[in-house]
């Protein structure tokens, strides 16, 4: 809950004052509210479950709070583009390979990658067309990119995020989600014969 707190917040703040730090928080939060969403899947999917999973978490996270460290420090917007883009493809692709998943948690996932990967289109559109001039600031005026793209990024994002959300929640209502006594899911495989 924090996460899409400190991501409401951020972006609030960001796109008010425009300021540098105020751009890391925003970015910041989407970072957290990504990796939430990865959390949210524990105990469902066998590298989620057990020691496997804690392995996983520990290199998750660690991997993406390094790289939001390094960007911190030299400023260079890749290392955030990276950490955020895995963030989201992990818990999807968690997603999609959950054992015995349901055709509607399958169908909300999906719609959630098609979401995110128009919401990412249109924020690279944006992106390369304005920001490394390739059309001029009045070109992009008379085509009024900057006033649509970025409001109509953040819409279809929030959509997605309501896909993946949905879909972790129907996850952990889906009957064959139940637990072990080891805390597993039945549908995980993860003993050894």
């Amino acid at each position: 809950m924090f996460s899409w707190i400190l991501l409401g917040f951020g972006s609030f703040v960001f796109h008010a004052t425009q300021t540098a730090w105020a751009e890391f928080l925003d970015e910041l939060g989407m970072i957290s509210a990504s990796s939430s969403m990865c959390y949210a899947l524990r105990d469902l999917h066998p590298l989620t479950s057990g020691r496997a999973g804690y392995t996983f978490y520990i290199c998750f996270f660690g991997c993406i709070a390094m790289s939001m460290l390094a960007y911190l420090w030299n400023g260079n917007h890749s290392f955030f583009a990276a950490s955020f883009i895995c963030s989201a493809v992990i818990p999807s692709t968690i997603m999609k390979t959950i054992p015995a998943i349901s055709l509607k948690t399958n169908t909300l996932v999906n719609n959630g990658i098609i979401y995110a990967l128009v919401a990412y289109s249109i924020w690279h559109i944006d992106q390369v067309c304005v920001s490394r001039n390739w059309l001029s600031a009045y070109e992009a005026y008379e085509w009024e990119l900057q006033y649509w793209s970025h409001p109509v990024w953040h819409v279809i994002t929030a959509v997605s995020a309501h896909c993946y959300i949905d879909a972790i929640i129907s996850c952990h209502e889906q009957p064959s989600m139940k637990k072990t006594s080891l805390g597993v899911p039945v549908g995980c495989n993860t003993h050894r014969s």
